[in-house]
């Protein structure tokens, strides 16, 4: 008898096993399923490590010494199925499973996997309720006609993931195949990558369309609360976006001249001149203007200024409902982006007289007052005792006071 090893998902299974010749032909009995080697105590994984992994004895005193403890932490019975307690020992040939040893993947015929299937609610909202199935391929169509790969699908089981069990997408995409009606089975990593970029280029039409339909089925009037706020998120990366664009055009420049013919000794003295700093300074402002400098310094919420940053301004009803979202470059400052997301909510959903809920960060007269010139009410919070005392007086009197009917 020895001990047999397997992978099935990346995952590690042990199996106690041996050797029989029936009519001159060798075959591998199952004697026991250890279970998975990751739920094993570092102990007894040793020990089975001791005695003989993968083709080498394990002597009958290990197994006596050593089952008891494996078979009450090991045996993974959403992957496999149950055991008989007494397979190991006494009539072996009744309860013993069988299987020639030129098979590769040893008694993975017996796994049964558990394939998940809330994803599927999802689609349902995302094709019967939202529609956005039909949007999607009509987008598809329009602009880029050469796309041939399932993008709805795509799109619908991203947000599902999020939904059910948030990870990274390359995670998502590795267990792809233990979900019901596998929506990527015909996608690769690379289409998936993709996905992403294609949903960024249309969200000005797929969030007015979503929330036009929800409302639709719903029969929810327009927003009368419109909560603004903005974050940012750090990056565990050593450079900036703005320092990568300046070492990528330094190695190109280089290159460019270096192919040319020029001598080294002319391409240093080109890159420390005057007039490659005036070629650089015009290609980082070019890239700016762009939106291509993204991930660059600036006061972390979180307290990692030292990490290149990008910031997010989101809008959202008062359902909760996302009615947009930017995102903008990390060195810069949130006062703008509220009078930006006010243009672009005024232009996609044709709301007016709604009020605007943001914190006192992003409390400026500024903003107010443009708040105001577009026929919108605010809500910010203010702190009463900085103010001069004839708008303190008037902040605290019961006259002046209008009820909003926000139903």
């Amino acid at each position: 008898m020895y001990v047999k090893t397997t992978k099935s998902k990346r995952r590690e299974y042990l199996y106690l096993v041996e050797d029989v010749y029936e009519n001159g032909r060798k075959k591998t009995i199952l004697i026991e399923r250890l279970g998975r080697a990751d739920l094993m105590s570092p102990e007894d994984l040793q020990a089975l490590k001791d005695q003989g992994i993968n083709g080498r004895r394990y002597t009958v005193a290990g197994i006596e010494r050593h089952l008891s403890n494996i078979r009450s932490t090991s045996l993974d019975s959403t992957q496999h199925k149950p055991v008989n307690e007494g397979a190991h020992s006494g009539n072996r040939a009744n309860d013993a499973c069988t299987k020639d040893t030129h098979d590769n993947d040893l008694f993975d015929n017996s796994a049964i996997p558990t394939l998940h299937y809330g994803h599927l609610v999802v689609k349902q909202i995302w094709n019967g309720t939202m529609h956005l199935n039909t949007l999607l391929n009509q987008l598809m169509s329009a602009h880029m006609p050469r796309i041939t790969y399932p993008f709805s699908a795509a799109g619908y089981f991203l947000c599902a993931s999020k939904l059910m069990q948030p990870s990274s997408y390359l995670g998502l995409f590795a267990r792809k195949d233990a979900f019901l009606a596998n929506p990527l089975a015909s996608i690769s990593l690379d289409m998936l990558y993709r996905t992403l970029s294609y949903l960024g280029q249309f969200k000005d039409e797929i969030m007015p369309y979503s929330y036009h339909n929800i409302s639709k089925e719903f029969g929810l009037s327009k927003p009368k609360l419109l909560f603004f706020d903005c974050t940012n998120f750090y990056f565990e990366v050593p450079f900036s976006s703005k320092e990568e664009f300046i070492m990528d055009y330094l190695k190109q420049r280089s290159l460019e001249m270096i192919n040319a013919g020029m001598p080294q000794f002319e391409v240093t003295q080109y890159l420390q001149s005057d007039e490659y700093s005036l070629d650089l300074q015009q290609a980082v402002e070019k890239a700016e203007k762009e939106g291509r400098l993204m991930r660059m310094y600036g006061p972390s919420k979180e307290g990692r200024s030292s990490q290149p940053l990008i910031g997010m301004a989101l809008v959202i009803d008062e359902n909760g409902f996302p009615l947009d979202f930017d995102l903008f470059p990390g060195n810069q400052s949130e006062f703008s982006h509220l009078r930006d997301a006010l243009t672009s909510i005024k232009q996609k959903y044709d709301i007016s007289g709604a009020f605007f809920v943001a914190d006192r960060g992003l409390n400026s007269s500024q903003n107010l007052q443009f708040i105001q010139a577009n026929n919108f009410g605010f809500i910010i919070a203010q702190k009463i005792s900085q103010q001069p005392a004839k708008q303190r007086a008037e902040m605290l009197s019961n006259e002046g006071w209008k009820t909003i009917d926000f139903s």
